[in-house]
């Protein structure tokens, strides 16, 4: 009886084993693929005089694409936040906040502007404290580290808005202050997003990259290096005021950064 116990604990070991071992030899096989697709796009691209650092290619899974909406409300609460309670002036598809601490223009495609009264949100001393902590406050999430240029008292801020723990790379919001208090703040934010029926598939920028190669052999993207590939979202300039939040990959290279649409392969410069 023992016997035959040990018989088949030692059976369900080795169908285990060779499970795991097949499971590994296909991440090993489908890894040794990638890679050698990625050094054939580099022989492609040394043939057009560009060269690219594989090592700062940074790959991902699939990205959840989604449509962005117009919520008035949503846009009203986060003027609100910022400004207490405010009047509201309507102007086709501009739409002004007046309160206390200041103004707030929204128009359609998300864009949006806070003009402040002196002294409605001094900086203290840190001004890089004191935009993360209205971050917080507008609700807004950032891929980056935030901190602040220029000279004490007039800096600027800059945030790199994220969505789902991805860099979303052309949404940022601006902080500027002058004489120690924070003036305006500007940018752009996807605030209500439904999920679309597609989802992008980021394993590897190889598609992204040969649309790239085709603007480079053009002329229309000159560049003689490629330094980093990474994946993330865009939003697709709009002037309905519904768009979208589209997975993209983000090419740095010596003439400046480039995002590339993973579905259609569109190419639209960066706003870095």
């Amino acid at each position: 009886m023992i016997n035959i116990k040990n018989v088949v604990i030692w059976a369900l070991v080795l169908i285990n084993v060779f499970f795991l071992v097949f499971f590994l030899w296909g991440i090993y096989s489908d890894r040794a693929e990638k890679t050698e697709t990625l050094r054939s796009i580099g022989d492609l691209f040394a043939g057009s005089g560009v060269e690219i650092d594989l090592k700062g290619i940074r790959e991902g899974a699939a990205l959840q694409e989604y449509t962005v909406t117009r919520v008035l409300e949503d846009e009203r609460t986060l003027a609100e936040a910022l400004l207490g309670a405010t009047a509201r002036v309507d102007e086709g598809e501009i739409f002004t906040y007046t309160g206390d601490k200041g103004k707030a223009v929204f128009w359609s495609g998300g864009e949006f502007s806070f003009t402040f009264a002196s002294g409605a949100y001094p900086a203290g001393g840190d001004a890089a404290g004191t935009a993360k902590k209205l971050l917080r406050v507008m609700n807004i999430d950032t891929a980056a580290a935030v901190t602040a240029e220029g000279e004490q008292g007039s800096e600027t801020v800059t945030a790199v808005c994220a969505f789902g723990g991805q860099t979303v790379f052309n949404c940022r919001v601006r902080f500027s202050f002058r004489d120690g208090n924070l003036g305006e703040i500007t940018g752009q934010h996807a605030a209500a997003v439904v999920p679309a029926a597609d989802k992008a598939d980021m394993s590897s920028p190889a598609a992204a990259l040969i649309s790239f190669l085709s603007a480079v052999k053009s002329g229309e993207r000159p560049c003689t290096k490629i330094s980093a590939v990474e994946p993330g979202y865009y939003i697709p300039a709009s002037s309905s005021g519904n768009g979208s939040l589209r997975a993209a990959w983000r090419i740095v290279t010596d003439t400046g950064i480039f995002i590339v649409d993973a579905v259609t392969g569109k190419i639209d410069s960066s706003i870095e």
